[in-house]
């Protein structure tokens, strides 16, 4: 996807959501308007110079991962909300018609705003990013369908693609999980951002619900049935896994019995009491943590997520230092007989120095994964003859690392961030499945 598209596609997703009701935007991956990259990087420059008291980035990259791209969601959406309180002065006042203002607004503006973004971002920057990376020998987009939301028509949004006789069925899976995928990597991203204030506004609240609870309500509205139907993510998983794991437990209703664990995370329960403290007050939500002496905050959670091999169990761990996101997390899932785990940490700021933060993160994990000599058509034709495919089993051991630069230009809030590393080969939310460097670099700014 070029670069370009996003500055377009954002534009017509934003009109169509404004303007129409019914209608349906398509967006062809097929547009390579080169020329338009730099007004995207310009816009989304313009909207961070209006950000508030944290810091906001603006990235960018090759194949703009998840983990670029949320970032550009975060600042474009704060942007907006900073723009509103310096420049349309709000009435933040307590009578019955100025809660119903806000609640009109939120309704009719900033959950819209907020649900185009999720579904843009589950679209193109998950399930496009994971075809973007899959390279065009073996997966190729042809076009993506973003639905305007409520209540302006239904929401939602399809990835449509073509796939090649070399496409692994695991690859499939890759595919098939790459939305939800990207919504927990924009969550994360949020939490890190609010690590730094430990507040939350209402009006970006919901973007944040909606990312944190896809995988959650993906599952909970998909029916269960034996066949994959046509787009549905959660289904496609089920049935290509238990191709690939013949033996499998793995089903709909066990995926609905574990995903319910969700449901925990208390940023969910703090942005829903962030809406409402906006409706009412006009006001941002605190964000409750653990006290844990000095200017130390510590939040736990827990969160159940799918991947290629088989879902897994996170414990994840927040932390506010001095205003500065520390994150870290351990999982584990076993799924036909194979134990996967992973761990790592993220600490952006552990040097810093007058102009320059240094930190950075690091993942480790050991994972398996399956191939067959088969292509794609024959693993097909062996579902409808009832045959069993042959797979091979690799167990895999990784590590992804990379430097978290952050220099200041002297005596102004404007930066630049550089995410500079290596990732082996293998399955880490967000990044590349190949062996690949990790490249990302943009601007900052604090106010």
């Amino acid at each position: 996807m070029a670069f370009a598209l996003r500055c377009q596609l954002l534009s017509q997703i934003l009109e169509a959501s404004l303007n129409t009701i019914s209608d349906v935007v398509i967006i062809e991956s097929i547009l390579h308007h080169d020329g338009m990259k730099k007004y995207f990087f310009l816009l989304l420059t313009a909207i961070l110079l209006q950000a508030r008291a944290d810091t906001y980035s603006v990235l960018a990259e090759p194949l703009m991962s998840p983990y670029a791209m949320s970032e550009n969601w975060i600042t474009a959406t704060s942007g907006l909300i900073a723009i509103e309180d310096a420049y349309l002065n709000p009435n933040y006042g307590y009578e019955g018609q100025d809660i119903l203002r806000r609640a009109a607004e939120w309704i009719f503006i900033w959950s819209p705003i907020c649900e185009i973004e999720m579904t843009t971002n589950h679209e193109i920057f998950g399930h496009g990013y994971r075809i973007r990376d899959l390279g065009t020998s073996l997966a190729e987009v042809l076009s993506y369908r973003i639905t305007a939301p409520f209540p302006y028509y239904t929401g939602g949004g399809e990835t449509v693609f073509a796939f090649s006789n070399k496409l692994q069925p695991e690859e499939m899976i890759d595919i098939s999980i790459a939305g939800m995928e990207a919504s927990n990597v924009l969550a994360n991203r949020m939490k890190m951002h609010w690590m730094q204030s430990r507040e939350i506004d209402g009006r970006i609240a919901s973007l944040y619900f909606m990312s944190a609870q896809d995988t959650t309500l993906y599952i909970a509205a998909t029916k269960n049935f034996p066949g994959t139907e046509d787009g549905n993510d959660v289904s496609s998983y089920v049935t290509w896994y238990n191709v690939i794991h013949p033996n499998s437990t793995i089903s709909h209703s066990k995926l609905k019995d574990n995903v319910w664990i969700n449901v925990l995370d208390p940023i969910t329960f703090y942005s829903l009491f962030a809406v409402g403290r906006f409706i009412a007050l006009g006001k941002t939500g605190p964000i409750w943590m653990i006290p844990c002496g000095g200017d130390i905050y510590y939040l736990p959670n827990v969160r159940y997520a799918l991947a290629p091999y088989g879902p897994e169990k996170y414990l994840e761990n927040y932390l506010s230092v001095n205003d500065a996101p520390i994150y870290f997390y351990i999982k584990t899932g076993k799924n036909s007989g194979s134990r996967s785990w992973g761990l790592g940490l993220e600490y952006p700021q552990v040097i810093t120095w007058r102009y320059l933060a240094l930190g950075g993160r690091v993942d480790l994990w050991k994972q398996s994964t399956y191939s067959t000599n088969e292509n794609f058509s024959q693993v097909l034709e062996n579902i409808d003859e009832n045959v069993q495919t042959p797979f091979t089993r690799h167990v895999q051991y990784g590590i992804s690392a990379y430097l978290i630069a952050e220099p200041s230009i002297p005596k102004t809030p404007v930066g630049f961030l550089f995410n500079l590393g290596f990732k082996s080969k293998g399955y880490l939310p967000g990044e590349s499945l190949d062996a690949s460097p990790i490249i990302r670099f943009g601007l900052t700014a604090e106010f």
